[in-house]
């Protein structure tokens, strides 16, 4: 069997200390609160044991995980446990740290000292049998390429070509000690209200005067500009530079939890590791973490980050957890009688964001604003919104399932009067208006359900289109204005085009869609992508067609949303999630030097609330002055962050782990 995973290299060490105790999640902000997808595993998958003391990963790819139940191997798919219930060298599982050094590890245990790990066998390095029943509590290498052990009861050893030096021996039964490594490399020894530093032969005391006598045993923690955190004994934190000299961080009295451990990220981000809790801070904000946000444990041992910016939690008593930045941001009225079941969503010209709700009118939002209800009020009180539109004029017309099309004037500076809005039935004949749009001329076009396609023009006059005209269906799902002043329609059985209101016949040209049309987007090449509902993405250029479905890796045959990135994916919306492919990968599927596609998705398991987008209306989805991609949902607005979303560029490693000869 030949496995292939991606090779993760560690960016973060571990280190401690503690802070006061008393209310929780007390002034956090929440602006993080959907950043990661959490993923766990347990006992009841796979671990061994529940507690995990550290995390390593090693140059041919693997993640090594610490625990109380022994060493754990794994490989993204499974765990690989080696015990003392599997190998007969060892008399103790409970491994306390991990160090790579060369092609093997180093296991330090709780009262069983240093092992050897080389190629699933442990055993013992002669000059370190002096630690078989010391608890190995800081396992490091240095810029000298010393490895450092810092024991319990016996002091901190120097191991180093076949030989060691031991070092505060007696102190260490005696008080408080702690060994950290600086981000250059140099170890640093506390005991006794002295930091020293190593120099290279000795031990001298270094610039940094703290005070943690009295204190738990800690771990201070050096951030990434190589600063020094502490907390003090009445709680501060502290933070030292190279000088010696420090400062407070800011606010940071402004919640009260013990912090027990600290780390910092590569978005320079500080993960503050609590007794009930997960804390990240940056830039003066604070956000906080807990059970509720899928981290079942609140006590948090170690912290891993990896080489695709996945941090790796482990805990003290519910195993790994696992936290994938998510890329999506759901946007939810929070009230538990809400309606969340979205539809139009656009971006005026303002910038705000109106959405149309199924069925509770129109609400206005951003990414940091929960949505607004906008006052006005709709004949007949039509609440049901399934398409919007924001004119040239600065007029929002509305079309609603039921109630007809209807109009806010100068919206902008009307949508917080309870004014009462009258529909437009005497020139829109349609109910059920599914779809509006304006186009270059300034014509504005309505879809309806089953009454075909209706366009009012500057004038005021109305005309209306039908299967009588040409359409091959009243049933109108999209439109698509063209820079020419004509427009694409995608109605219930294929597209249309209505060029100086002519309407043009596509019916006979192969592989274009019979069904309906629930999306149309047309890009700089001016190739038409046509989003259908079970019939796949049709590529349109030249009067020749391409179908993509799921027998070429197409996620899902329904599209209701089609929007370009500017790294040429395209993103779509269906019932089953959201999708991307990338366009010069259906560029090779449609010359022949590929058979399929490589489709990135998200879903409820990985950053979704729920799967199924709606569509089937027009607008149905949007590109934000930021960049990030708006999705109506049954459950929210789904906006994700397509910079966020970028492809592997690491090249992977393999590894044989075993080979199959005739099936032996």
């Amino acid at each position: 069997m030949i496995k292939f995973f991606n090779k993760i290299l560690s960016v973060c060490a571990i280190f401690f200390f503690t802070s006061t105790d008393a209310q929780i999640n007390s002034g956090f902000d929440n602006r993080w609160r959907d950043e990661f997808v959490v993923k766990n595993w347990n006992i009841e998958t796979g671990l061994p044991q529940n507690t995990i003391k550290s995390i390593l990963q090693t140059r041919d790819g693997y993640l090594w995980f610490g625990t109380f139940g022994g060493l754990v191997r794994f490989d993204g798919i499974k765990f690989q446990l080696y015990n003392s219930g599997t190998n007969s060298e060892l008399n103790n599982d409970r491994v306390l740290n991990l160090l790579e050094n060369g092609n093997h590890l180093l296991v330090g245990f709780e009262r069983g000292g240093i092992y050897k790990f080389e190629k699933g066998v442990f055993s013992r390095i002669d000059e370190l049998r002096f630690l078989d029943r010391e608890s190995v509590i800081g396992l490091v290498r240095d810029k000298l390429n010393n490895i450092w052990i810092h024991t319990v009861e016996k002091g901190i050893h120097r191991y180093h070509n076949n030989s060691t030096e031991s070092f505060f021996k007696d102190e260490v039964a005696k008080n408080n000690t702690i060994s950290i490594l600086d981000r250059k490399g140099n170890l640093f020894f506390y005991h006794d209200d002295v930091c020293y530093y190593y120099n290279g032969t000795d031990f001298q005391p270094s610039l940094y005067k703290f005070k943690l006598k009295t204190e738990p045993l800690v771990h201070p923690f050096f951030d990434r500009d190589n600063k020094l955190f502490i907390v003090t004994p009445n709680s501060d934190f502290q933070i030292f530079d190279s000088t010696g000299h420090f400062e407070y961080l800011p606010n940071s009295k402004r919640f009260s939890l013990t912090v027990k451990k600290i780390n910092q990220d590569s978005q320079l981000r500080y993960w503050l590791m609590t007794n009930n809790g997960l804390v990240l801070y940056k830039d003066n904000v604070y956000q906080f973490y807990s059970k509720n946000d899928g981290i079942k444990d609140n006590e948090i041992l170690t912290f891993y980050e990896d080489k695709e910016k996945n941090f790796w939690l482990g805990s003290k008593t519910k195993g790994i957890f696992k936290l994938k930045l998510n890329p999506i941001k759901t946007i939810l009225k929070e009230n538990e009688n809400s309606i969340n079941n979205y539809t139009s969503v656009i971006q005026t010209k303002s910038g705000k964001i109106l959405a149309g709700v199924n069925c509770g009118g129109v609400v206005m939002t951003d990414l940091n604003t929960p949505p607004l209800q906008l006052g006005f009020s709709i004949e007949g009180d039509t609440k049901c919104t399934w398409s919007l539109l924001e004119d040239s004029k600065g007029n929002l017309w509305i079309g609603t399932w039921g109630g007809g099309v209807f109009r806010l004037p100068n919206w902008e500076n009307n949508h917080n009067n309870s004014a009462l809005l009258k529909n437009f039935l005497y020139k829109i004949n349609a109910k059920v208006v599914l779809a509006i749009a304006e186009d270059k001329n300034g014509n504005l076009w309505f879809g309806s359900l089953n009454n075909g396609v209706f366009k009012l023009d500057i004038t005021g006059n109305v005309k209306r289109f039908s299967t009588d005209d040409g359409l091959p269906s009243n049933e109108i799902r999209c439109f698509l204005p063209i820079d020419d002043g004509s427009i694409w329609i995608g109605t219930g059985s294929g597209i249309s085009k209505i060029v100086d209101d002519e309407i043009q016949d596509f019916h006979q040209i192969k592989d274009l869609p019979t069904k309906q049309v629930r999306s149309l987007y047309l890009d700089d090449d001016q190739t038409l992508w046509i989003g259908t509902n079970g019939e796949g993405l049709i590529r349109f250029k030249n009067n020749r067609s391409f179908r993509i479905n799921a027998t070429n890796g197409l996620y899902d045959n329904l599209v209701s949303q089609i929007i370009e990135d500017k790294e040429n994916r395209l993103w779509m919306g269906s019932n089953k999630g959201i999708s991307f492919i990338n366009k010069s990968e259906v560029k090779s599927l449609t010359e022949g030097k590929l058979d399929f596609l490589s489709t990135g998705y998200f879903t409820a398991q990985n950053g979704m609330v729920n799967s199924e987008t709606n569509g089937g209306f027009y607008p149905s989805a949007l590109i934000d002055k930021f960049d990030n991609i708006w999705f109506p949902t049954v459950s929210g607005l789904a906006v994700v962050n397509q910079k966020k979303v970028k492809q592997n560029i690491h090249q992977p490693n393999i590894v044989i782990e075993n080979i199959l000869l005739d099936q032996v």
